[in-house]
């Protein structure tokens, strides 16, 4: 038997070896140009041509939807939050299928995009110009890139300096302090209110409660609203609800407690004890049983499942969680969702018909197989 020092020098030998063989199979000679080739067709299981099997896999993907190129035709953008990945999809229209949209990987696009970013990204027009902005989390905020067309493909040339800040007013007046998305998380951000400028909902920072960001300043006369985007903490307790801390049942109507709210929300709540808890959470804000006013779904770090929160407005204005579903959309028809661990929904129009869909995923990027994804389209 050999002593653990024989080993060892073994294997440092045997390593040293096959390091000098590399390097000497190289000495004086060229060595060959490797270039990219990604057009190989790979097939799946059932003899199916897969799409885009060169674009390395994808585990937590974030989904946006945009015109990068500047050709009417919205792209897609996926940012997956493991190894932090840009992944450019171009869409285009399909002669051999009509009235279809097809999306071609463009990794020579991947350059467009800045490099250093984590955890989330998402594409929106936050200054009003055509031309998508990259919004992405920075520590327990969110910053944005705003973006330029460049030889024809929209680019990112200058680095936003600081988080985006807003007013918090507590009852003594506007402080002008950041606006927080912590880096678990995926926000809400789409123009919920239809006065031209970008809103968000996302989940605070130590209760189980949501913020509303109102954005302002296009309603406001401006010309672009980038230029006088103002954003607004208009409430804390967005929705009425509150997540247990230990599970993620949600507590509305007369069990809701909110405390420290901003002053004059749309509606004032008594002050309270709030669970101080954040695992992290997934948010959207979309419209779900047809009754004309935006729901919500939230995701969970700890589940499965989303959360179908069905609101409307109550008697003074404020959007108000009437009824939960768990097993959201078994309770509109369909099957429960099952996506391995805290999924998020992306609503965008990924076929550009007119219609919204809703495309899920997980936001997790420990323990989950790269297949926890998919697309639901509207009936």
């Amino acid at each position: 038997m050999h002593s653990m020092e024989t080993r060892s020098s073994f294997r440092m030998r045997s390593v040293f070896a096959f390091f000098c063989l590399i390097g000497g199979t190289a000495q004086g000679q060229t060595l060959p140009d490797f270039g990219r080739w990604d057009t190989v067709a790979v097939y799946g299981e059932m003899g199916e041509a897969m799409a885009h099997p060169w674009t390395g896999g994808i585990t937590a993907p974030q989904f946006s939807a945009a015109d990068l190129d500047g050709d009417g035709i919205e792209d897609l953008l996926v940012f997956d939050r493991s190894g932090h990945r840009m992944l450019p999809f171009q869409g285009c229209t399909s002669e051999s299928v009509p009235d279809s949209i097809l999306y071609l990987y463009r990794p020579d696009w991947r350059s467009a995009f800045p490099t250093d970013i984590r955890n989330w990204a998402l594409l929106r027009d936050a200054n009003c110009d055509g031309v998508a902005d990259l919004f992405h989390n920075s520590q327990s905020g969110f910053r944005i890139w705003y973006g330029e067309y460049m030889n024809g493909l929209v680019g990112f040339p200058n680095a936003p300096t600081t988080n985006v800040f807003g007013n918090w007013d507590f009852g003594t007046g506007d402080q002008v302090l950041p606006l927080i998305c912590l880096n678990t998380d995926i926000p809400a951000l789409d123009d919920f209110d239809n006065d031209g400028d970008l809103d968000m909902v996302t989940w605070t920072e130590t209760s189980s409660s949501l913020y509303a960001y109102t954005g302002r300043g296009a309603t406001e006369g401006s010309v672009g609203c980038g230029d006088t985007l103002i954003w607004d903490v208009t409430n804390r307790c967005y929705g009425m609800l509150n997540e247990a801390s230990e599970n993620n049942d949600l507590f509305i109507g007369e069990d809701h407690t909110c405390g420290f709210n901003v002053a004059d929300p749309r509606l004032e709540i008594e002050d309270s004890e709030a669970p101080m808890r954040h695992a992290g959470g997934t948010t959207a804000l979309l419209e779900l049983d047809g009754d004309g006013h935006l729901d919500l779904l939230l995701g969970d770090v700890s589940y499965s499942s989303l959360t179908a929160c069905y609101m409307a407005d109550a008697q003074d204005g404020q959007d108000s969680t009437t009824s939960t579903n768990e097993t959201w959309p078994a309770d509109l028809g369909g099957v429960a969702l099952d996506l391995l661990r805290f999924p998020a929904a992306y609503p965008l129009d990924v076929d550009q018909d007119g219609h919204r869909d809703l495309i899920l995923a997980v936001n997790e990027t420990f323990e989950i197989d790269g297949t926890a994804w998919g697309l639901v389209l509207p009936q």
